[in-house]
């Protein structure tokens, strides 16, 4: 049963100048023009986790008076190269960020198994850790990355008790449990024939990508091209979208673990959709959000991607606004039922969501945070 859902309001279209601009360039060009494509920041450094034979790029922005950290395990073939608008404006909340890129490789059966051990990685020994834990921590999950941190969850055990731990709360944005394409009887017929006509070429070569991304950008969907990462295969896509749906029947077919599902009704995880995603699909989303008993949000005005300047703005101040205070005593008889080394300071506590959300709470009125737990856990490589 659903816990609740809420709106928030990303705020956000391109005025018609800007999408018929971006429409032509992508398709002349197989993509739209990303401004944003050579942002760099000084800041900002890059760093190759090495964890065992695992091996990943990551970027980081330490906030010289940092109020809290932001994890974030990306989507797939997404990197923190052009994200201008979450540094700029991590940097005017005063917060730091960790960005965690999922790899890719020239196989997708390669790709997904080593998307599959990077997220293990990543949320098992979330690297600089240690640097950043006596503040507020926080997870966004995109897409991908999204569906890799609930199948994390739902597996139980040791690791996500840590993982429920070491994070204030969990936020999975456009969660990736099943393709939007599917859904539509036209798509689900014509793009399979049009994906094995054109299986290796990557996506936007083909005219009928072209049109497709134009359709996109004349709605008002950015679809911003990352030179490195670039678009994928249609073999690529096709298999993502085959291979994710039953990793997603076997979340659904079993409960998760009931430290999960009780940190869930208290807000600890929660589901944030695009309200017109057409990427991934925001029922399936919903069902996964209902099936662990989190809240599940709707970000209005807002498709797949969560970077741009509106949407990231609405989703730090979502993550502060729902920070918890310390929970005044209260039942304390199921405190005493549970391992209390796992119950956070705040368990218990439950704060009403604001349902608009326009610009990112300064520092200095972030809510009161208790001490974070200072557990110790080992660090990987980083060079």
């Amino acid at each position: 049963m659903t816990q609740s859902v809420q709106y928030i309001d990303g705020n956000f279209l391109p005025s018609y100048g800007s999408r018929i601009k971006r429409a032509l360039s992508a398709l002349f060009n197989g993509h739209a023009e990303n401004p944003y494509a050579t942002y760099t920041d000084p800041d900002i450094t890059n760093h190759v986790i090495t964890d065992g034979d695992t091996r990943y790029n990551c970027s980081r922005y330490d906030h010289p008076n940092s109020q809290g950290t932001v994890y974030i395990l990306s989507g797939l073939r997404s990197t923190a190269k052009g994200k201008k608008f979450l540094f700029e404006h991590a940097k005017k909340a005063q917060m730091s960020v960790v960005f965690g890129a999922l790899p890719v490789s020239d196989s997708p059966t390669e790709t997904l198994s080593e998307i599959d051990k990077m997220a293990k990685s990543f949320l098992t020994n979330p690297p600089f850790f240690d640097e950043h834990k006596n503040k507020p921590v926080f997870l966004l999950a995109h897409s991908t990355g999204g569906h890799e941190v609930t199948d994390y969850l739902h597996k139980g055990g040791t690791d996500a008790n840590n993982l429920l731990k070491r994070f204030d709360c969990i936020k999975i944005f456009s969660g990736f449990f099943r393709a939007s394409f599917v859904n539509s009887f036209i798509s689900s017929v014509i793009y399979p024939k049009h994906a094995d006509r054109h299986a290796d070429q990557i996506y936007g070569e083909n005219l009928f990508d072209r049109l497709h991304i134009v359709a996109k950008e004349l709605a008002g969907d950015p679809v911003y091209f990352d030179p490195e990462c670039t678009y994928p295969t249609h073999t690529e896509i096709r298999y993502m979208a085959d291979a994710i749906e039953p990793r997603t029947a076997k979340i659904l077919d079993k409960p998760f673990p009931s430290l999960v599902q009780r940190a869930a009704r208290l807000g600890k995880v929660e589901f944030i959709h695009g309200e017109w995603d057409g990427v991934a699909d925001r029922k399936v989303a919903q069902s996964v959000a209902d099936h662990m008993g989190a809240d599940f949000t709707v970000m209005k005005n807002t498709f797949h991607n969560p970077y741009t300047e509106q949407r990231i703005v609405a989703l730090l101040s979502h993550m502060y606004n729902n920070i918890r205070e310390p929970a005044k005593p209260r039942l304390s008889f199921l405190r005493g039922a549970f391992d209390s080394s796992f119950l956070p300071p705040f368990w218990g506590a439950r704060t009403s969501r604001k349902t608009s959300l326009e610009i990112v709470a300064p520092a200095e009125n972030l809510p009161a945070i208790v001490e974070k737990q200072s557990t110790s856990f080992p660090n990987p490589v980083v060079q």
